[in-house]
């Protein structure tokens, strides 16, 4: 079964992933800048980036773009596999990074192609 996944461009006003969020009930959205993954963006950032401008009193525009609350995300919250990543790996990645105190958001499952152009990975999945 495949699903659709919503990406956005860092360029993107924020309001796009928000539509979203209110009409599908989705969290998690890839971000892109031209083809290139610059992070996910989730629920807590977003809260995250609302709380830094209440505490800085500024008032919120409908032009603010993702790239604006990129920065309050983990850097590390989603990780790339590919498509025929065994599920037992999948699990053991998460059980890794939970055991060293780092939690992901999401795993993105990618062809075997687009995985080693993303993550310059050759040989197997990889964890790091």
């Amino acid at each position: 079964m495949q699903k659709y996944v919503y990406c956005f461009q860092n360029t993107d006003e924020l309001s796009k992933p928000l539509k979203v969020i209110h009409e599908k009930k989705l969290s998690k959205f890839p971000i892109y800048e031209g083809k290139a993954y610059q992070g996910l963006l989730t629920q807590k950032g977003i809260t995250n980036w609302l709380a830094s401008m209440e505490q800085h009193e500024e008032k919120l525009k409908s032009s603010y773009q993702i790239k604006d609350v990129l920065p309050f995300e983990n850097e590390e919250n989603s990780r790339f596999i590919a498509e025929d990543t065994a599920i037992y790996e999948a699990v053991d990645l998460f059980k890794e990074l939970t055991s060293i105190g780092r939690r992901l958001e999401a795993l993105l499952i990618t062809t075997w192609e687009s995985f080693r152009k993303i993550t310059g990975n050759y040989y197997s999945m990889g964890y790091s």
